[in-house]
């Protein structure tokens, strides 16, 4: 799938970087007097315990624990369970010096000479209020000579993501596929390290075709894998997640499917006659679909895009302010399934729509500037569950919708000539992780995109020139793409949506020609297209998106 930018961003904590480590001053190895900045009371040594998030600590601290959150402002000590040494962490506090992720932090402690506990608690709020964003707890012996502590802090989980870079098997071809769980704070911090509550995976299959190990994550290095032992008859299965203290609503699943094979047909949405064909990919010349959905029973004014699931129910976003959802194989004039529809669902001239594994639906809004997110058996006049909209998302009148295997969201922004990419789960008003922008926007008009299976970005352009842009995996900004399909041996005249097979091919769909152009793998500058399906027969009516599927 699509490699993403390296997580650098200012919410991650890399756990190669030393991110939280403290030690009693109280530290001085073999000397037979407390070091300075220590005091020995009776039978308690005094010292200073120091918390430094991210930069460098001296070796002899030793101290390279996976995670802190950066969204901690209180810490909570306790020594042998007893009254609680609290003290502010926080950006601004007198106890830290440096800025930001970077500081570091001092406070007093004591504890008696002998084995202690010492209980280490770090709040999202101030004075030990707010949501527990680590723990920790150590047992060390404490002498008169001095000590010091080395911990690793286990993040709180408040959220998880689980996602699979290939969420699809083959029928009867054995399989396995990788689960990643990504945990967030309650901070929204990535936890990278150990997590205080450990994640329990499940998954929905009963035969035990599907098998997901192991079961318990309980540290971000942790990649789960599920396995498809190649029975035939099972089309599916759900992996879920359940963590202690986290409820179901910020847990999010990843859906596994299990194919007939590699798609067999092309579906086409048609702007011009409201309806939808079926064409066998294989196709060429003026052939007639296999099946059309059309005519007034179906609701279809103003096809624009089209997503069709594992088991074959189709997806219609109508620029009439509406969503179509049709039954497997429906065909004729049929009534769509469900359709959500109305003044709740944010909808106002929806073109483009993606599918998670999880059968939610992504829409991008031209009308609104937003893509609004709706559960998998969304219909009627329904709220969406999530939405993404605000100046800060980068969103300018935007067309397709694509989602990659790891849950990041693609939209083209048909105005700014350009691609904005965000993170799973992404909601309100968000900045993309990355943006790709047109050489010349001024002269570029993207429409839709799509993915291949090394991570390469395929991108319609039908401005001026009329193209296909190809973008390597990680392209951000300016980028130049490493392929153009453009010229007049083409045929591109005002390329709208783009797919492609599993070898490769691509598939083009124009809306002013009305016909379908498939080029070869890898083509490249001005190419005549392989094939090029056109004509009365095969009910095209300026063609929109298009999709490969069974």
């Amino acid at each position: 799938m699509f490699h993403k930018e390296p997580l650098s961003r200012s919410n991650i904590v890399r756990g190669f970087a030393p991110a939280f480590i403290f030690a009693l001053a109280a530290c001085g190895g073999g000397s037979t007097n407390p070091p300075a900045g220590s005091s020995v009371n009776g039978s308690s040594v005094s010292g200073a315990l120091r918390l430094t998030f991210g930069g460098n600590a001296p070796s002899a601290q030793a101290g390279r624990p996976d995670f802190i959150s950066p969204s901690a402002s209180s810490v909570a000590v306790t020594v042998n369970g007893g009254v609680a040494t609290i003290a502010d962490i926080s950006a601004t506090s007198p106890n830290c010096g440096g800025s930001g992720n970077s500081r570091s932090c001092t406070i007093r402690i004591s504890a008696p000479i002998g084995t202690d506990t010492f209980a280490i608690t770090l709040f999202q709020g101030a004075g030990e209020s707010g949501n527990i964003l680590g723990t920790t707890t150590v047992v060390q012996a404490v002498t008169a000579n001095g000590f010091s502590i080395t911990a690793t802090v286990n993040g709180v989980i408040a959220s998880v993501q689980l996602s699979s870079a290939n969420p699809s098997f083959t029928s009867g071809t054995p399989g396995s596929t990788g689960i990643t769980a990504t945990a967030m704070d309650a901070g929204g911090n990535a936890i990278i390290g150990g997590y205080a509550n450990a994640i329990t995976l499940t998954d929905s299959d009963t035969t035990g075709a599907i098998a997901v190990t192991p079961t318990t994550i309980s540290n971000s290095s942790t990649t789960a894998t599920a396995t498809y032992n190649g029975s035939p008859g099972v089309t599916g299965a759900t992996i879920s997640a359940t963590v202690p203290g986290v409820s179901p609503g910020n847990i999010h699943s990843v859906a596994l499917s299990v194919s007939a094979g590699a798609p067999s047909n092309l579906y086409v949405a048609n702007f011009g006659n409201g309806s939808i064909t079926v064409t066998p990919a294989a196709a060429s010349g003026n052939v007639a679909p296999t099946r059309q959905v059309i005519g007034s029973n179906t609701t279809l004014s103003r096809p624009y895009g089209i997503a069709v699931d594992g088991s074959g129910t189709t997806y219609i976003t109508d620029g009439a302010g509406t969503v179509q959802v049709f039954a497997p194989g429906a065909n004729g004039n049929v009534a769509p399934a469900r359709t959500i529809s109305g003044s709740n669902t944010g909808l106002s001239m929806p073109i483009g729509i993606a599918l998670d594994g999880a059968g939610n639906s992504y829409v991008s809004d031209y009308g609104s500037n937003a893509v609004t997110v709706y559960g998998p058996s969304a219909n009627g006049n329904v709220t969406p569950i999530r939405t993404i909209s605000g100046t800060a998302t980068g969103l300018s009148l935007p067309w397709g919708a694509l989602l990659d295997g790891s849950g990041d969201l693609y939209v083209v922004d048909s105005s700014s000539g350009s691609i904005t990419e965000y993170a799973p789960g992404a909601n309100g008003n968000v900045a993309p992780i990355r943006t790709i922008t047109a050489i010349n926007p001024g002269l570029s008009q993207f429409l839709s995109c799509a993915l291949d299976s090394t991570g390469n970005l395929y991108v319609t352009d039908t401005g001026t020139p009329a193209a296909v842009r190809v973008y390597a995996p990680g392209a951000s900004g300016n980028a130049t793409p490493i392929r153009t399909i453009s010229g007049n041996n083409t045929t591109l005249a005002d390329p709208q949506g783009i797919t492609l097979d599993s070898s490769g091919n691509l598939y083009v769909s124009q809306a002013t020609n009305q016909n379908i152009l498939v080029f070869a793998p890898a083509a490249n500058g001005n190419v005549a297209p392989v094939r090029t399906i056109a004509g009365a027969n095969t009910g095209f009516s300026s063609p929109q998106a298009i999709v490969l599927a069974p």
